[in-house]
């Protein structure tokens, strides 16, 4: 399933077994933006929360991103070497992946 921009403004996906909708921390989380890099302070004060929302929606996610960029890098001549793809590491998403310091802190 995509997190769109439509759906991010009608409020994200609902979640059965919570019984409500996707809050707006948890909605960038999706496609792998965190949440603090999101934090009010950093927007402007007269940017609505939907339209946050709308940008969530609209996000590539990091992820891919992350691990397509430098196979163009290295594919174009930019890189002289492909650097080592931290996601085929089984440790790398065991210890939570991007999200890995996020997680800790929490616990």
């Amino acid at each position: 399933m995509t997190l769109t921009r439509t759906r991010t403004k009608q409020g994200g996906f609902f979640v059965t077994s919570l019984g409500r909708r996707l809050t707006t921390n948890e909605m960038p989380r999706l496609p792998g933006i965190r949440p603090e890099t999101l934090a009010r302070r950093g927007c402007a004060d007269d940017v609505p929360i939907n339209e946050i929302k709308s940008g969530i929606g609209n996000a590539m996610t990091a992820s891919v991103l992350e691990r397509i960029l430098p196979r163009v890098a290295w594919a174009t001549g930019r890189l002289r070497e492909l650097p080592a793809d931290k996601w085929e590491d089984v440790g790398f998403i065991k210890r939570g992946g991007r999200f890995a310091a996020t997680l800790h802190k929490a616990r």
